[in-house]
């Protein structure tokens, strides 16, 4: 059964993939809601997300050095046998278009697709 699958996927022409945060988790990257993410631990304020906050120069530039950091981090994470699919996935030309919630910006984790 999941031969078929396998087939399936490396037959399509026009693959939608959808993913969450755990792919880029086990690369490395942070999450934000785990017990250990970026919100929970206080890392990361939840006021990123809160426009207001970018008119106040201390906060703003306290979160900007905050995202610094973070780019750094994720900058620095491998890909997983996940990414390296989605690429291959991508090269082979069956793949056109990837929703996700991560934020591969390094070329071994991004795959060519917006």
């Amino acid at each position: 059964a999941i031969s078929a699958v396998i087939s399936s996927i490396l037959k399509a022409q026009n693959l939608i993939i959808i993913c969450g945060a755990g792919v880029s988790v086990s690369a490395g990257n942070p999450d934000f809601h785990s017990l250990q993410g970026l919100f929970t631990t206080g890392a990361l304020s939840k006021d990123l997300l809160d426009a207001s906050v970018w008119k106040t120069t201390t906060k703003a530039s306290s979160l900007c050095k905050t995202l610094a950091q973070m780019h750094q981090e994720c900058f620095q994470a491998l890909p997983t046998p996940f990414h390296l699919a989605l690429k291959m996935l991508d090269e082979k030309g069956g793949l056109c278009q990837v929703y996700t919630q991560n934020i591969e910006s390094k070329a071994g984790l991004s795959f060519g697709v917006p």
